[in-house]
């Protein structure tokens, strides 16, 4: 079986037309894990917030990483429906087939 990591905005169909396919569980969960990992380490990951209403907190909520996948939130935007990446099987052969 093969896998598909997809980012999504939940009641959203995913933005990418050719999201990243794996042939191994391990691989695709490594490029989640990653990809969380660059959320933190990008300029806004730890960087705080200067404004009065975030009061100094992280401008992004990453989400622990929950099995097949993790949510984070823009805590700069008053109504942030936040952004999911998730692992899902993907039932195409990888060479196309």
């Amino acid at each position: 079986m093969n896998y598909v990591v997809i980012e999504y905005t939940p009641g959203y169909l995913p933005e990418q037309d050719d999201p990243p396919v794996f042939d191994q569980w391990v691989e695709a969960q490594n490029y989640v894990l990653a990809e969380r990992k660059r959320l933190f380490d990008d300029d806004f990951g730890y960087e705080t917030c200067k404004c009065e209403k975030c009061n100094g907190h992280f401008m992004l909520d990453v989400g622990d990483f929950e099995g097949d996948g993790f949510v984070y939130f823009d805590k700069r935007k008053t109504y942030d429906l936040g952004r999911v990446v998730q692992i899902c099987p993907y039932e195409e052969e990888l060479d196309g087939s």
